[in-house]
């Protein structure tokens, strides 16, 4: 296989300014529309996440009164899902806030060719990607710990 000659090394990569012509414009004005959309929408849904982590928090003994007394099945730790569900509120902001400032300084840099904007707008897309990954790497090292667990766990019970 013969390498090609045409492709620039890094040195030379950095003598060149990277150009943006107007059909990149375009689609990085269109992602940004896109990217603010999804991120209001993450605000919203964020906020309702909170908003029913609080409520199980200090109304969730009442509800599970009232659901005891219907003879319903009530959950005594709706105080523990609350606080949950409020910490995952607070998370799942982060992501939507880093898209969301993307979004508003990409089509800031679009609109006003302004080199500052898409260097910040880039700068919070390379922060999105990386706690998004940090996140998976979380669930990843999680459910790991969660299998090596039950594995000894299914082999302590049939040695018992």
């Amino acid at each position: 296989m013969q390498e090609d000659q045409n492709i620039p090394t890094p040195v030379e990569e950095q003598s060149k300014p990277l150009k943006f012509d107007d059909h990149i414009k375009n689609i990085i004005a269109e992602i940004a529309k896109w990217g603010k959309f999804v991120g209001i929408v993450g605000f919203v849904l964020s906020g309702l996440i909170l908003i029913i982590g609080l409520a199980f928090m200090f109304m969730g003994e009442t509800l599970s009164t009232k659901l005891a007394a219907l003879g319903q099945p009530a959950n005594s730790a709706t105080a523990v899902v609350g606080f949950a569900y409020a910490v995952v509120a607070i998370i799942y902001y982060f992501p939507s806030r880093y898209l969301y400032d993307f979004a508003v300084y990409a089509k800031q840099a679009v609109e006003f060719n302004d080199q500052e904007s898409i260097n910040y707008s880039f700068e919070r897309l390379k922060t999105l990607f990386r706690f998004i990954g940090i996140i998976a790497i979380m669930f990843i090292g999680f459910y790991a710990m969660i299998l090596i667990i039950s594995v000894f766990g299914a082999l302590f019970s049939a040695v018992l």
